[in-house]
């Protein structure tokens, strides 16, 4: 969230501070927050130390203080992961975000698994590519 000449600075995908923002300074404390980003997911990525992950799919579940995901490969479990109830939320809306950004740039849909599913098992349409 970007406020105007002042305001609070959130960047995108980051939920764990927020910036108060004098004027004058938004640009550089964005482009200066966005580096920092930019370098903590460079070094994650090469870390040897920090687990990485691959899934395929996915269960979904939630108690009364958090919500959790199993992660599957192959429709095994891979890995657990819980969330608050506000980081699930701040989480999805950056992933639906995302998606929707990575969809308008290249002009193509991305299928969901359901959608997949259903084809499947309707045995697809005249337009299922073969």
């Amino acid at each position: 969230m970007l406020g105007t000449a002042k305001g609070v600075f959130r960047p995108h995908g980051d939920t764990s501070m927020a910036f108060f923002i004098q004027e004058g300074r938004l640009m550089a404390e964005e482009k200066e927050k966005q580096e920092i980003l930019a370098e903590m997911i460079r070094d994650a990525l090469v870390s040897k130390e920090l687990p990485k992950f691959y899934a395929n799919g996915f269960v979904n579940f939630y108690g009364s203080s958090d919500v959790g995901i199993l992660l599957k490969v192959n429709d095994q479990p891979l890995a657990l992961l819980n969330l608050s109830y506000t980081v699930a939320k701040s989480l999805s809306q950056k992933l639906i975000s995302m998606i929707e950004d990575f969809e308008r740039k290249t002009g193509r849909e991305i299928m969901t698994t359901d959608f997949i599913e259903q084809k499947m098992a309707s045995g697809g349409t005249d337009d299922t590519i073969q």
